[in-house]
This record gives C-alpha cells, sequence and structure tokens, in this order.
C-alpha cells in the first residue's frame, strides 16, 4: 500500500484533532524518506528492528510504530481504506416536539438545560457535562468552545429560557459521576418520553434540523468536516436529491 494515499483517505474520513493529523504526517514523511512510499506490517516490523539497532530511542520508536501501524490497520488487503461505519439509512432522529417531551420528562432544571443546550447548540456530550464554563457563555445566550474531540472552534447559541435555568456551578454542567451513571440517566428520560436514542441522538437530531433549514450548514454547526457529518451524522434523506434519469426507452417491437 502507497502510505501517502492512505494517509489522505485517512484524514478524510476520520475527524481527528490537528494535532493528531499532523502527528500521523510526520510519521509517513519519516518512513518515506527512510523507505519510499509502499508500506506494510512486515517492512514496518523489520525497519523498527533497524532503527533499534542503530541506537533510537524506544519513544521514537514506539511513536512511529504507533502513527503508522493505525494507518496499515485502518488498511484494507488492497491497500485502501476499509468501508467506514455509516448514518445508517433508516436511523431514527428526533424532532423539537421528541425533544420538548424529553424535556419534560427530566427530573429537574439542571438535566432540563443540559438536554435543552444540546439541542441548540449541538455540542457533544463531552463538550457541555463537566466542561463548559460560565465564562464561554455571554449574556445574549452565544456560546463559544473548542471541540475537545478535534480542537475545532464552534458557536452555538442557548435561548432564553434555558439561560434562566442554568445551574449556578462551574463548570456549569457539573456532574463528577461515571459516565456509565450518566447515561443510566438519560436512558431513563428517553424511555419517559417513549424516545429511542442517545445523547449522540440528540446531537445528529439537531445537526439534521439545521441542515433542513440551511442546507450544507451542519458540519459547521458540529464543528466537522463535510464529509463527517454527511457519513456519520445527517439522515440520506437531506442528502439526495430528486432522482437523476437518462433518455427514456422506447419498448422495442
Amino acid at each position: 500500500m502507497n502510505a501517502k494515499e492512505c494517509l489522505n483517505e485517512y484524514l478524510v474520513y476520520h475527524d481527528v484533532r490537528p494535532s493528531t493529523a499532523a502527528f500521523y504526517k510526520r510519521c509517513v514523511t519519516v518512513w518515506v524518506r527512510a523507505n519510499g512510499e509502499l508500506i506494510d506490517s512486515r517492512k514496518l516490523s523489520e525497519w523498527l528492528g533497524d532503527l533499534k539497532a542503530q541506537g533510537k530511542s524506544d519513544y521514537y520508536r514506539r511513536s512511529l510504530k504507533n502513527g503508522l501501524q493505525a494507518l496499515i490497520r485502518a488498511s484494507g488487503d488492497e491497500g485502501k481504506i476499509r468501508p467506514i461505519r455509516c448514518q445508517p439509512l433508516d436511523h431514527k432522529f428526533w424532532n423539537a416536539e421528541d425533544v420538548r417531551r424529553l424535556i419534560d420528562a427530566a427530573k429537574d432544571d439542571w438535566w432540563k438545560s443540559l438536554i435543552a443546550a444540546g439541542w441548540c447548540t449541538g455540542f457533544s456530550q463531552i463538550d457541555l457535562v463537566d466542561r463548559l464554563r460560565r465564562d464561554q457563555i455571554r449574556h445574549d445566550g452565544v456560546v463559544v468552545t473548542r471541540r475537545s474531540k478535534t480542537g475545532k472552534l464552534v458557536v452555538g447559541q442557548l435561548e432564553a429560557w434555558v439561560l434562566e435555568i442554568l445551574p449556578g456551578t462551574d463548570p456549569v454542567w457539573r456532574w463528577g459521576k461515571s459516565w456509565e451513571m450518566f447515561r443510566k440517566r438519560f436512558r431513563n428520560f428517553v424511555w419517559k418520553a417513549r424516545l429511542q436514542g442517545s445523547f449522540k441522538t440528540l446531537r445528529r437530531s439537531a445537526a439534521a434540523s439545521v441542515e433542513a433549514a440551511h442546507r450544507e450548514q451542519a458540519h459547521r454547526f458540529l464543528g466537522n468536516t463535510r464529509q463527517v457529518c454527511e457519513t456519520h451524522y445527517l439522515p440520506a434523506s437531506l442528502l439526495v436529491g430528486d432522482a437523476l434519469r437518462p433518455e427514456a426507452l422506447r419498448r422495442s417491437g
């Protein structure tokens, strides 16, 4: 497989931090300078052995191994990126009325404001809970932060009523318990609202709502690339137009 081609395809289909992308690029650059563009597991293992014999540090060799093996593992037998998991065509999405029912099912303002914030901003669970600070929320409800996963700057807006019921702690939604407990509590509210899904369903659904109102803008709302947004977040109904047809055939005979 070609190391440069694998790197380029990997970065198109995987949403990674800029620092992570730079790390993979450095690993490929070092490999290509020493061995050319073709790479496989056997060649990598032999090269790492050579580096050890040259006295290169364990940290240096381990870094190269981790970066290059990640690209190799993501590649198929023919040197192409394996098919990625895409958004199911029949995945359930929530509309605004569903989210209102979910908010009503929540037990207190802590949960009600969090669910509303997830819908209003499209921020992920890990970008809100135990992370978002009060000074990141302006008096008009505008929220500016960086995605913890990619480091990309994202801007959201809370509705006025959400500002009125925000917890008084800092971080705003201080949890302090296990994520398993968080998911269990959230699933309970989802069940009470007679819905199916997770906090990520809330994020997907908010993105779908934005896409329906503002075509080809949901990736900006999410802080993702357009490719990642279409592959993992949006329903097919928003991505396809009318069927394209060639010239009509006339029945022969």
